[in-house]
């Protein structure tokens, strides 16, 4: 038991010493004005993973990444700035970081989060309509389902973006293909009444098939109403579809 607690230790004084090099590393390269590095050692004080946790030494290198231009570092200053972790939240530091962090042309996941907190920010602040869907649409346009869901209902329904059917396929369609179950059955309806595409009843099964997987709120009876009213070839193939479509949620 002594030399398994022992060795236990050891491993663990291992672990440690290898992440203290690994941050020490990354120091080194920071120093050398590698953002991605400056990056990185913020996280590591951030989330203290394996090294003792530093949220002032955090926020320095985070600042230090985002004067370097590493685009990434401007969501978790926002999110920082806008919490209990600093002294005194600082909501307009937190906007200019986010704004940032959207700003990266490449896109990437910083852009869709730092965008769709954007977005909540200024619907907190009863900011207009066209300054919460600018971020809603880029965040959706970077894989946020939530935000694709909202642009796409607001596109196709005409209540706070001006009415455009194309636009409605595109961003309900994204939220569908991400798993959003009230888009996917929006996406079905839009089929089903040729809405940004072209009139489709089988397709409008598939997806009618999938929003009831997906959520039991809309296994409401519409897919059997469907299946009455097409043959028996098209049913089937709307079940193949369906079934594959599903297999990738799982």
């Amino acid at each position: 038991m002594r030399l398994l607690v022992i060795t236990l230790l050891l491993a663990l004084s291992t672990s440690l010493s290898i992440a203290q090099t690994s941050l020490d590393e990354l120091i080194a390269l920071s120093n050398d004005g590698d953002g991605a590095a400056t990056y990185n050692a913020a996280k590591m004080l951030h989330d203290g993973n394996q090294v003792e946790r530093d949220i002032p030494r955090a926020i320095e290198l985070y600042k230090k990444a985002a004067a370097e231009n590493y685009y990434p570092a401007g969501l978790p200053l926002g999110r920082i700035y806008s919490s209990q972790m600093v002294f005194e939240i600082d909501m307009d530091y937190t906007k200019e970081m986010l704004q940032f962090a959207s700003s990266d042309p490449q896109g990437g996941d910083h852009v869709k989060d730092a965008a769709y907190f954007l977005a909540q920010i200024y619907i907190g602040d009863r900011a207009g309509k066209r300054t919460i869907y600018k971020w809603l649409e880029l965040a959706a346009d970077n894989g946020h389902p939530g935000a694709a869901a909202d642009v796409g209902y607001q596109y196709f329904s005409g209540q706070k973006l001006r009415k455009d059917p194309t636009k409605a396929y595109k961003y309900s369609g994204m939220a569908a293909n991400l798993g959003h179950g009230a888009s996917q059955y929006n996406f079905a309806v839009m089929h089903n009444q040729g809405a940004g595409t072209a009139k489709d009843n089988v397709a409008a099964l598939t997806w009618f098939m999938v929003a009831a997987d997906t959520d039991k709120r809309f296994d409401n009876g519409t897919v059997e109403k469907f299946e009455n009213g097409l043959t028996a070839s098209q049913v089937s193939k709307a079940k193949r579809d369906a079934k594959e479509i599903i297999a990738r949620f799982k």
